[in-house]
C-alpha cells in the first residue's frame, strides 16, 4: 500500500509553468521548492528574503493535504495542497495537486505576498 505521503511526491507543473520538486530529504522529512516559470526559486520578503527551496512540508491527516510551510511553523502562513488522482478539471483527467494558501486572520498583512507563488491553479506530475 502507498503511504499517503508518497502520492506527493515528485516534480510538478502547473499551466503557466512554476513548479513544485517534493522529495523527502535523508531524514524522511518532506521539502518543498517552488519555482517560477522562468525556472528560478522566489525570495520570501516575509522570512528574511529566505529562497523557496527545501521548504518544510508535513501532511495533514484531518485536511487530507500535504502543508507546507511557507514562512516557519506557527508563523501561520502555509501552502496547501490536495492531491487528486485524476482532476475533473483537467481536460485529460491528469493526477494533480490543487494548491490554496492557508494564514491565521490575524496575520492578514502577509495578503501582498500571496501572489509571490503566482496563481492558485493545479499543477500536474511532470
Amino acid at each position: 500500500m502507498i503511504d499517503e505521503i508518497d502520492r506527493y511526491i515528485g516534480l510538478w507543473e502547473n499551466k503557466v509553468g512554476n513548479r513544485l520538486d517534493i522529495e523527502k530529504d535523508e531524514k524522511d522529512l518532506v521539502v518543498v521548492s517552488f519555482y517560477t516559470e522562468g525556472n528560478t526559486f522566489v525570495e520570501r520578503p516575509f522570512a528574511e528574503g529566505s529562497p523557496s527551496l527545501k521548504m518544510a512540508a508535513a501532511y495533514n491527516d484531518t485536511e487530507c493535504m500535504l502543508e507546507v510551510e511557507l514562512w516557519e511553523k506557527g508563523k501561520g502562513y502555509s501552502l496547501c495542497l490536495w492531491h487528486h488522482p485524476s482532476y475533473e478539471l483537467n481536460q485529460d483527467h491528469k493526477e494533480a495537486l490543487v494548491p490554496g494558501i492557508s494564514k491565521y486572520e490575524s496575520d492578514q498583512f502577509l495578503d501582498e505576498y500571496d501572489s509571490l507563488f503566482g496563481e492558485l491553479d493545479a499543477y500536474v506530475r511532470i
